[in-house]
């Protein structure tokens, strides 16, 4: 399960812990999950939509993470390959889901400004959702969100800028 953390992270001393870990200290391994964990349960939220799979999701990638540490090259370069790890683990928990069979209706429910924003954020293609989560809900910069996506700092400024577009389009001027 994951731990809940108010760590602020602190990218200069995500080196010192990844050769830590690296070596097989679980201390310092739990640490850099620590420091990375909203951003991570954010990236996995942006691809697959529900809370839960996303936990799972990171579940999955920090196994993975602790598993290909010793392999990893750029110990400065953690965040972004931790990152990278949960946005392909949630792609394997969106492949693996299957499709439930709703067999009662349910009755509408009102929405608040908070489930029209969520279901807005739903509508943006993947790429674009996480590029805005991680920039609104994370502080994220172009470049941090760029490595996620393996793309230019510019191609994730474009995509913002048409996120943004498309959001006010779909929720109005407000």
């Amino acid at each position: 399960m994951l731990r809940q953390s108010h760590t602020i992270h602190d990218a200069a001393a995500d080196p010192v812990l990844v050769r830590k870990a690296a070596d097989g200290d679980t201390v310092a391994f739990g640490q850099l999950a620590d420091r990375n964990e909203r951003a991570a349960l954010s990236v996995a939220y942006a691809v697959l939509g529900d809370a839960d799979l996303a936990a799972d999701a990171v579940q999955d990638a920090l196994l993975k993470a602790w598993r290909a540490l010793p392999n990893l090259e750029a110990p400065a370069a953690f965040r972004g390959w931790l990152l990278r790890t949960v946005r392909n683990a949630a792609h394997d928990v969106h492949r693996r889901r299957r499709p439930t069979m709703r067999l009662v209706s349910e009755p509408p429910v009102e929405t608040s400004p908070d489930t029209e924003v969520a279901e807005a954020l739903a509508r943006l293609d993947e790429p674009t959702r996480l590029a805005v989560t991680m920039r609104y809900y994370e502080g994220a910069s172009s470049a941090d969100i760029a490595v996620v996506l393996d793309c230019s700092p510019a191609a994730v400024d474009m995509r913002l800028s048409r996120g943004r577009k498309q959001l006010k389009e779909m929720l109005g001027d407000d």
